[in-house]
């Protein structure tokens, strides 16, 4: 077996199971925790009589809120991906299959773990 194929099913398999969700789940304890804070600012900067200054940091939060979600998204769909990847090169490939046993991987351990849909901005986050 060709060391780059077992290296490769592994960065593959990897990437789909655990690093690409890792980082979708990062990404949205953070998106939480900025949905959270625009709901606590909402309320007192409309009471204020929405100071340019505070408008102008929900307007910001509310930005980085959608390029977060786009990030967890994406990482969530790149997970759904390379796992079909790795399943087809598994299928298709003896090098790969030797690599998955060689790495103690089980056919059925290459799947997408489950990762909730984000909220969209003004959806209750908990």
């Amino acid at each position: 077996m060709a060391e780059s194929v077992k290296m490769q099913f592994e960065v593959l398999y990897r990437a789909g199971t655990k690093t690409f969700p890792d980082q979708a789940a990062d990404l949205s304890a953070a998106l939480e925790g900025i949905g959270e804070v625009h709901q606590r600012w909402y309320e007192p900067t409309i009471r204020a009589g929405s100071p340019p200054a505070l408008a102008q940091a929900l307007e910001i939060n509310r930005t980085v809120y959608g390029l977060l979600r786009r990030g967890v998204l994406s990482f969530q769909d790149a997970a759904a991906a390379v796992v079909l990847i790795t399943k087809d090169f598994q299928a298709s490939d003896a090098e790969a299959r030797e690599a998955m046993q060689a790495l103690g991987i089980k056919a059925s351990d290459i799947e997408t773990p489950p990762m909730a849909k984000p909220p969209t901005f003004g959806q209750a986050t908990s």
